[in-house]
């Protein structure tokens, strides 16, 4: 079974939107996928649609899960599915590498 992380690695900032300070606008992640001792993982940065609104939360307040809830709801489920198949391929690969035929030396 496939262990999948999902971290915030960078966010970006505006300084002013609609009366908020220091709105976010980007965020950088990587999701990583550990399965014993294999794993890989998927960055990327993913853009946010302003303006928050009811929802704002200052930038000291903001929580890592709030901001990768935020990812996964901007990329949707099929984009979420689509890199954890990538990462799991890639897991696959590692446990079970390729067989390629050898040259052998002529016994004779």
């Amino acid at each position: 079974m496939i262990n999948y992380i999902w971290t915030v690695t960078a966010m970006y900032t505006l300084p002013m939107v609609e009366g908020y300070t220091d709105v976010v606008v980007i965020a950088d992640w990587t999701l990583t996928g550990i399965s014993g001792e294999y794993s890989s993982y998927k960055s990327d940065s993913t853009q946010f649609n302003l303006p928050q609104g009811e929802n704002f939360t200052p930038y000291e307040d903001l929580t890592e899960v709030q901001v990768v809830g935020w990812v996964k709801e901007t990329i949707g489920s099929t984009a979420i599915e689509q890199y954890e198949a990538k990462i799991a391929n890639d897991i696959y690969h590692q446990e079970h590498p390729p067989v390629t035929a050898m040259k052998q030396p002529l016994p004779f």
